[in-house]
């Protein structure tokens, strides 16, 4: 059942983008400083959404990195609290049974 709703999902998308694409087929001139260049609308939408999605993997794959080398440092801080406790613990167990 969750194949049919993924291809019936996929199959909407696909029909949205022919559409909008058949909408934003005019020609637009692109000026780059140097150079100008005309191509359809759709293909500069979509090359900046494109864009866009990379620039924001970017940015978000070098925060998730931070966190995860954060979270890791946290760890070892909280293993060696731990063991200096269980250290401690058993050192008055020690002197308890003494």
């Amino acid at each position: 059942m969750k194949k049919q709703i993924n291809l019936i999902i996929g199959v909407v998308l696909v029909l949205i983008i022919a559409v909008f694409s058949y909408l934003n087929r005019q020609l637009v001139t692109i000026n780059f400083g140097v150079v100008a260049t005309t191509m359809p609308l759709i293909v500069v939408l979509i090359a900046c959404v494109l864009l866009g999605i990379i620039l924001a993997t970017l940015f978000t794959a070098n925060s998730m990195r931070k966190m995860r080398k954060k979270i890791a440092d946290q760890e070892k801080r909280l293993q060696a609290l731990l063991r200096g406790r269980r250290s401690s613990e058993q050192q008055t167990l020690k002197e308890t049974e003494s």
